[in-house]
């Protein structure tokens, strides 16, 4: 997880890492790469649907397919929960390519980020409705500020901040 990550990098386990929202710490030094966003997908041979309302609908039906660990899922049940479309069927994964899976067959409504979503599957899953809730993303390199400053830390610091801010919104 993304909190595991940030406590290894603060612990001098590990020298750098990649980080879904990370919670700053005086320890850090923080730099955003990208953004992504938790969404709603589903399986792209089924029919497009127009209206929110039937979006809506449609993930009342269910089942909904996601990683309960996901913080930002969870925020998104919860605003499912409120707004009384949350459906009875629900499939927790721990693991977001089971989900990806188990959307790309058709199981479900499946709450991805944007990224795990495209990724190797360009054009398999689409957006639900641009209309729904998502949750927006920032991923971002995360290191310790009193980290030695030798030239491989620095090449491989730059790196992957180019290679990062490359892959874009």
């Amino acid at each position: 997880s993304s909190a595991a990550v940030r406590d290894a990098v603060v612990d001098r386990e590990v020298h750098f890492g990649i980080v879904v929202n990370p919670v700053p710490h005086p320890d850090l030094v923080l730099v955003e790469l990208f953004p992504d966003a938790v969404d709603f997908f589903v399986a792209a041979n089924e029919p497009p649907i127009d209206d929110v309302t039937q979006a809506r609908e449609r993930i009342a039906t269910g089942p909904l397919v996601y990683a309960g660990r996901v913080t930002q899922m969870q925020e998104l049940v919860a605003k499912l929960a409120g707004e009384d479309y949350l459906p009875a069927r629900q499939l927790l994964c721990s693991d977001l390519e089971m989900v990806k899976s188990l959307a790309l067959a058709g199981v479900g409504v499946a709450l991805l980020p944007r990224r795990v979503a495209a990724y190797g599957q360009e054009g398999k899953l689409r957006r639900l409705h641009p209309e729904l809730p998502f949750v927006r993303d920032v991923i971002s390199l995360v290191y310790r500020a009193d980290m030695h400053k030798t030239r491989a830390a620095m090449t491989l610091k730059d790196a992957l901040v180019k290679h990062g801010k490359a892959m874009g919104p």
